[in-house]
């Protein structure tokens, strides 16, 4: 059974990715703690640290042959330019940028025979007020993605990358209740005019890991109900 590693991997859409990839792959959950249900490999790593990452990354280079790794974990800040400190900066770029590269070149050393990578970007990074720190992390994440899929290509190694629009997890819905105004400006922006499912990121996660994803590389999928068009509609 192949090897899928999952940063973030006991809320939100990490929790749905594993749970769409449980039994056809060995899935290994990546986060802080490890959950008292888990069954199968963790590694308890906290990746908003340099020893996290670093630890994460030794774990890696420890498995076996690693077929996928799916790099969801993240984090947010909302800020306004004049009130970005350098710690924002810091923790938002240490979990959504550096964890992703040293995890992954961590983990091509372990793909022997082609391989998957799947990062998370965000709708954020094509612009949103107060997500100076979040967007342009997840920019650099899309920026990445299709650098390693040109490093990687001889290799047979995809690279890719979901990005989400408003997406129903505990996390969005603790900063946007329902009826609330953030909630009423994500639908707005919405074209679909709906907030997307974890479920619904997982399923496309699935197809890139499994055989059919294999001449899909370099590419930023949306799955944002429409977000990104609307972006491009407004040029």
């Amino acid at each position: 059974m192949k090897r899928c590693v999952v940063t973030g991997a006991t809320k939100g859409i990490g929790a749905a990715i594993c749970g769409s990839l449980a039994g056809e792959y060995d899935v290994v959950g990546l986060a802080r703690r490890r959950p008292a249900h888990w069954e199968g490999d963790f590694l308890e790593c906290d990746l908003g640290t340099r020893t996290g990452i670093e630890a994460a990354a030794d774990g890696l280079r420890a498995m076996g042959d690693i077929w996928g790794l799916i790099n969801n974990a993240g984090i947010g800040a909302a800020d306004p330019i004049g009130e970005i400190s350098f710690d924002t900066l810091q923790d938002v770029f240490t979990i959504n940028v550096f964890a992703p590269a040293i995890l992954t070149s961590a983990a091509v050393d372990r793909m022997s025979t082609g391989g998957r990578i799947i990062n998370i970007c965000s709708s954020a990074m094509l612009g949103k007020p107060e997500r100076t720190a979040y967007g342009s992390s997840k920019a650099a994440v899309a920026s990445m993605t299709r650098t390693w899929a040109l490093e990687l290509a001889e290799r047979g190694i995809t690279v890719n990358a979901i990005s989400p629009g408003p997406i129903e997890t505990e996390l969005f819905r603790s900063r946007n209740p329902k009826g609330s105004p953030g909630e009423q400006a994500a639908l707005a922006a919405s074209p679909l005019r709906r907030i997307g499912l974890p479920t619904q990121i997982a399923a496309a996660i699935r197809l890139l890991v499994g055989d059919d994803g294999d001449y899909t590389t370099g590419q930023i999928i949306g799955i944002d109900g429409g977000i990104s068009a609307g972006s491009a509609s407004l040029l």
